[in-house]
């Protein structure tokens, strides 16, 4: 019996050796979400709004079949706000078995994970951000109401910038790298290629809503110094600059997930079969000002 018992302790402890060197040798990505429900019209009224399903949870499921593990962060550590017009099988094209497994894995998000905590921006130390290896920001039209000009996550961003690990965004993602503005006396994002969610598609937004966006994120990057290339709406679109890689719009997420896998691991997201896999992708070898 004796034996026995020593023997089973040996066991547990190489197994917790075993399982602390995977935890501290695995990848790990930052995932920025926003903490807006609401986004405030040129009328004054507001639209509900949050985070885009598809553009969230394809990436998402593809790094965590990769191996890579997630940890979710945004300024005031409130559960993000699922943006209703995301949660529909239209953009799905018509695949329902992904839509239902993106909402059981969302839900598995808030259990296993900290996505119904997100850990402050401000919680983070230079220290921190070394044991990430990229930093993902998805979209939804969230984004625009609180990422924009954060002093903290500007801190975070420019910690991925500097250190050149990928950092990729999608949609209204992008509107997070503005905060980097408030970090360095020049935006360390200028003359840098991009893309967004287009004006086109935000005057489709419009004619739904029957009010303006007040300030559209195209408009908003090119004033700071971004050269935006845009596709026609839906069409899918990834630009890849240095570090940088962002995707257009809900068609871009296969393509712009594949790319930001590629640029992490070398290899394709198992998941692109799911969808149409052609997609514009410009990638800018050798910028001007590098």
């Amino acid at each position: 019996m004796h034996l026995t018992s020593k023997f089973k302790k040996i066991i547990a402890m190489a197994t917790t050796q075993t399982q602390n060197q995977f935890s501290s040798s695995q990848k790990k990505v930052l995932v920025i979400m926003s903490d807006s429900s609401q986004l405030l019209m040129k009328s004054g009224k507001s639209q509900e709004t949050g985070f885009f399903l598809l553009e969230l949870m394809y990436t998402v499921e593809s790094l965590l079949d990769a191996g890579y593990d997630l940890t979710f962060t945004s300024a005031k550590g409130t559960e993000p706000h699922l943006d209703p017009m995301s949660d529909k099988y239209v953009w799905y094209l018509g695949n329902v078995s992904l839509f239902n497994r993106h909402k059981e894995l969302l839900e598995k998000l808030k259990i296993e994970k900290n996505f119904s905590s997100p850990q402050l921006f401000s919680s983070f130390t230079e220290q921190d951000l070394e044991k990430f290896d990229a930093v993902f920001i998805p979209g939804g039209h969230a984004p625009m109401m609180d990422l924009t000009n954060n002093q903290d996550l500007g801190k975070i961003i420019l910690h991925f910038h500097e250190k050149n690990k990928p950092i990729a965004t999608i949609c209204h993602g992008p509107a997070a790298l503005l905060s980097a503005r408030l970090v360095k006396g020049d935006w360390i994002f200028r003359d840098y290629a991009m893309t967004c969610y287009s004006n086109r598609e935000e005057k489709i937004n419009q004619l739904m809503w029957w009010d303006l966006v007040d300030e559209k994120l195209e408009d908003q990057l090119t004033a700071a110094g971004g050269k935006v290339r845009t596709n026609w709406p839906m069409v899918p679109h990834v630009v890849c600059d240095r570090e940088l890689i962002t995707g257009q719009g809900p068609s871009s997420v296969p393509a712009f997930s594949d790319q930001f896998l590629k640029t992490l691991t070398s290899a394709p997201s198992s998941h692109s079969s799911s969808f149409p896999s052609q997609a514009h992708i410009s990638i800018t070898s050798n910028p001007s000002g590098a």
